[in-house]
């Protein structure tokens, strides 16, 4: 996986995100970061 900066990315993380849909985010932080393991 590349960390490539989009801007619809978080359009393929889980619906279950509990980011909100910005169009400004960081990059490196995923949804798969905040989802209990």
């Amino acid at each position: 996986m590349t960390k490539a900066p989009r801007l619809h990315f978080h359009e393929r993380a889980a619906p279950t995100c509990p980011l909100p849909r910005t169009r400004i985010r960081p990059i490196g932080i995923h949804c798969r970061d905040f989802e209990p393991k």
